[in-house]
């Protein structure tokens, strides 16, 4: 048996999934998509998909699996794009930061029975964690290894369909955590938009203002990490739409940041050393709780589900979602 998955956009996320299903290649056929064309060649190149198919109806006509992995500014007019070309059966899972959002496009333009759409939040591996998104190159078959990948679905979606991303994630070496929409952006408001908004302030508060000319010459380290985040946000032409499609959670975040300013600013202005020691060396702890974790992959949240059966030997039961008419006709035999 041999499925399609149909990658949508070919930047690390996107080919990091192509390269992770190589070792299943002749069971899955990988066709690969992205809005520039030199990416796609170099996708295909490095070996992340079998096939590159320009136009997205014809990515997705025959696809089991189409998986988005473009910029939040990108999803609705995907959706658009694909949606009358789905063929019964299929599930659509989108990698993106806005999981509500997506999910509330997704029932509106995916309409019909048996096309199932959920959303894939991934997260890397600790050992790639300082890397940027440098398109197929920075792409790693291991990126998902020992990490959670959290699912969402609109409610009554069918558990063929859930049980489909589940088993998918297993494959990418992920563990599969079901999840709220709303409770998985309120996760990404703080660990994923917050830290780019606050290395746009920093860029915004410096670069061009009094003092710039010399700043410049002698900013290292420190100014170089905290303002490289802002590079995050670059791979989408309209940036803003990540952080205002997840508005209350991203208000909450900043406002939350402001009182600790506010708080450490009240401490500096106070000479109050013990307190901003205490603050300094919190973080510290914390930081390194959370490497050595994520290193690790040690939550003591309970043993991980059993590992499911290789990809060769389980691949008709991973893959076998249906039109929902077939299966009546099964159950009438």
């Amino acid at each position: 048996m041999s499925v399609q998955i149909s990658i949508l956009g070919l930047g690390q996320i996107g080919s990091s999934i192509g390269l992770a299903l190589a070792d299943a290649k002749d069971q899955v056929t990988r066709i690969g998509n992205d809005r520039e064309p030199d990416v796609a060649k170099q996708a295909q190149k490095l070996g992340v998909v079998e096939k590159i198919v320009y136009t997205l109806p014809d990515a997705v006509e025959q696809a089991d699996v189409v998986v988005l992995a473009v910029p939040v500014d990108e999803v609705r007019f995907t959706l658009e794009a694909i949606a009358p070309h789905l063929k019964p059966g299929v599930v659509v899972l989108d990698t993106s930061p806005v999981t509500v959002q997506s999910t509330e496009w997704a029932k509106e333009l995916i309409t019909g029975e048996d096309r199932y759409f959920l959303t894939f939040t991934l997260a890397p591996n600790a050992r790639y964690l300082h890397e940027m998104d440098k398109g197929p190159a920075s792409a790693h078959a291991d990126l998902f290894k020992d990490n959670i990948i959290m699912i969402t679905g609109p409610a009554g979606v069918d558990e063929s369909a859930v049980h489909l991303a589940e088993n998918l994630a297993r494959l990418l070496g992920g563990t599969p955590i079901f999840s709220d929409p709303f409770e998985v952006d309120g996760l990404l408001s703080t660990g994923h938009v917050l830290p780019a908004l606050m290395a746009v302030a920093l860029v915004n508060i410096t670069a061009g203002k009094p003092g710039w000319s010399d700043l410049r010459k002698i900013a290292g380290q420190r100014y170089a990490r905290v303002a490289e985040l802002a590079a995050f946000m670059e791979g989408s032409k309209k940036p803003a739409q990540e952080v205002l499609h997840n508005r209350e959670n991203a208000v909450r975040a900043i406002d939350s940041l402001i009182n600790e300013l506010m708080e450490m600013r009240d401490a500096i202005s106070g000479g109050e050393e013990e307190k901003l020691n205490s603050k300094v060396s919190s973080a510290r702890q914390a930081h390194q709780a959370w490497l050595a974790q994520r290193a690790s992959g040690k939550w003591d949240e309970g043993s991980k589900a059993p590992a499911l059966p290789s990809f060769g030997s389980s691949i008709g039961r991973l893959f076998g979602i249906r039109p929902r008419g077939d299966k009546e006709k099964d159950a009438r035999k």
